[in-house]
């Protein structure tokens, strides 16, 4: 049996697990791992849409650190693996196997209600589960949210201290680009500041620097 073959019987099963397991609440769907530098490798995950028309992708190049393996883990014979990404959106639990350069399996993610309750209290409540699970992969924490709050700009009929009520999707955007507290703050010293959280996401696609 090759390395192709073991692991798609691998995950055929882990799947009719996950589903079996899988409750109102979460989302299941499968990873994999692939590449090979020496820092980074790519971590995708895919779930079937809501409507079941499609597929949801979410991806990144992460250490192995983050998600809690080795790098013997990933170079050596192929094997069984679990490993759990927790995060203050949720925690997404993984299995499948893992060697030779790449893996991949499946996952189910959970929602966090407390988080769900914090950031709707903040004005900036999640439209989805799966938008969620998109926060959960970019660490979208509601720290990060309270530094935004926080960050030296004015932002037009919201407040003159920093970005308040910023829309999920907005934040989904800056996290992905790294539009940091630290980053508004320097734009204003510089002389920018921003009417809107999105056009902080523009400034960022453009390479705009307070240089």
């Amino acid at each position: 049996m090759n390395r192709s073959i073991a692991i798609l019987a691998a995950c055929a099963v882990l799947a009719v697990t996950f589903a079996h397991a899988a409750v109102a609440g979460t989302i299941a769907g499968t990873w994999k791992i692939s590449g090979n530098e020496a820092r980074t490798v790519r971590f995708d995950l895919r779930s079937t849409s809501e409507n079941g028309k499609h597929d949801d992708e979410d991806g990144r190049a992460v250490t192995l650190a983050s998600l809690g393996l080795t790098r013997a883990q990933l170079d050596g014979p192929n094997g069984p693996v679990s490993f759990t990404l927790a995060h203050d959106a949720g925690d997404i639990v993984c299995r499948g196997t893992l060697g030779a350069g790449w893996g991949a399996g499946t996952f189910l993610f959970t929602p966090s209600a407390a988080y769900a309750a914090a950031m709707a209290q903040r004005g900036s409540a999640a439209g989805t589960d799966r938008e969620q699970l998109a926060g959960a992969m970019l660490d979208v924490t509601v720290a990060y949210v309270d530094g935004l709050s926080n960050a030296v700009a004015y932002v037009d009929g919201l407040s003159n201290a920093g970005f308040t009520r910023v829309p999920y999707r907005d934040l989904i955007g800056m996290r992905a680009l790294g539009v940091t507290p630290e980053y508004v703050a320097a734009m204003k010293s510089a002389g920018v500041a921003f009417a809107a959280a999105r056009e902080t996401v523009e400034a960022r696609a453009l390479n705009v620097t307070p240089d």
